[in-house]
């Protein structure tokens, strides 16, 4: 049967309700196994492995197979091989938007062009070709398109599960691979959709077979629809998918902060409201973890409160003030002059 996917595209993030003087950044998880340890350099040899592989391999899927599986500690060390080969050798095609017709894997790796379903045959050909169980996952997700109050029509991704030390566990080589931006792909790897976790995924996708939710209580379709987002940035900061729980539990807005961490900001929030809207008059801890040498600031009402080095983390307490609240960082890496906004609250 043929299955018609129109792929959920991530567009670039953009808005334009920055206060003065503040520059935007920009941007483009049933708890069924314990996280995977994520050290520094976690995937060095494998990602090493993967650029290095002779582009001559893409027409032979079983040889490319073994190539990325060759010297491989583990089965994750397999899947993260192949995630990165795809993110680096297959471009988004947002010609392909429409296509109805079944995508072959092994197509794909020649064309090195594809939609969302191409990249999860992609994937699950390797995966399978590497002594991997792979599956294939349709389902709906909101990409940077989508616009809330609207409603599916149809199923409008794909991804993967793999089965790795006992428990499944996602990817979803599309969204790792980069994003869409005035129809072009702009490939950026994120590394957020390399196994995240279950619980944080189901804010962005949702499987058309409850079971490959990896959740105790998948929601059913117009629940996800109405459901806010937390996206891949607000994970990176150091939310959970219990904090975005609980904020939009007992936010009157039902509201999450937008965030805009990029995957190549390596900061992280100890401590944050993870609610959109804050109480005027109420006071609020910031904790961040950061490169030495990082500058942070909360803006709001046109004060800046500079955060200080406390026991290792950049710290302040504000007071919240009626109109928009930023958070504010410069790293001494940092690309453009100035500060760039990384989360940005209303306060009433």
């Amino acid at each position: 049967m043929k299955r018609s996917v129109f792929p959920a595209l991530l567009l670039a993030l953009t808005s334009g309700a920055w206060s003065p003087g503040v520059s935007a950044g920009t941007s483009a998880r049933e708890e069924s196994a314990p996280p995977i340890p994520r050290p520094p350099g976690r995937w060095a040899e494998a990602d090493a492995r993967a650029l290095s592989a002779p582009p001559a391999l893409a027409h032979e899927p079983r040889a490319l197979a073994a190539y990325l599986s060759r010297g491989a500690a583990s089965d994750t060390e397999r899947a993260r091989s192949i995630f990165r080969w795809i993110a680096e050798n297959i471009a988004y095609d947002y010609g392909q938007i429409g296509e109805t017709a079944p995508i072959s894997g092994a197509e794909v790796l020649v064309s090195g062009r594809s939609i969302c379903d191409g990249y999860a045959s992609a994937f699950e050909l390797l995966g399978t070709l590497a002594g991997l169980q792979v599956v294939t996952i349709h389902g709906w997700a909101k990409g940077y398109d989508w616009v809330p109050g609207t409603h599916f029509d149809r199923p409008n991704h794909a991804w993967n599960a793999v089965w790795i030390d006992g428990a499944w566990r996602l990817i979803d080589s599309t969204w790792g691979a980069g994003y869409v931006r005035d129809r072009q792909f702009v490939k950026e790897l994120d590394d957020y959709f390399f196994m995240p976790a279950p619980e944080a995924l189901a804010f962005t996708h949702l499987a058309e077979d409850p079971r490959w939710a990896l959740v105790p209580r998948p929601l059913d379709l117009r629940s996800f629809e109405a459901q806010p987002v937390a996206r891949a940035s607000f994970f990176r900061a150091g939310f959970s998918a219990a904090d975005a729980e609980a904020a939009l539990r007992t936010s009157a807005a039902h509201a999450l902060v937008d965030v805009f961490l990029t995957p190549d900001q390596p900061l992280a929030f100890r401590s944050a409201p993870a609610q959109g809207v804050l109480s005027a008059g109420r006071s609020y801890r910031f904790e961040l973890t950061a490169p030495a040498g990082t500058r942070a600031a909360a803006v709001n009402g046109g004060r800046w409160q500079y955060l200080r080095w406390t026991g290792g983390v950049l710290a302040t307490v504000v007071t919240a003030r009626p109109g928009e609240l930023y958070l504010v960082v410069r790293t001494p890496t940092s690309a453009a002059p100035g500060y760039s906004t990384v989360l940005k609250y209303s306060a009433r």
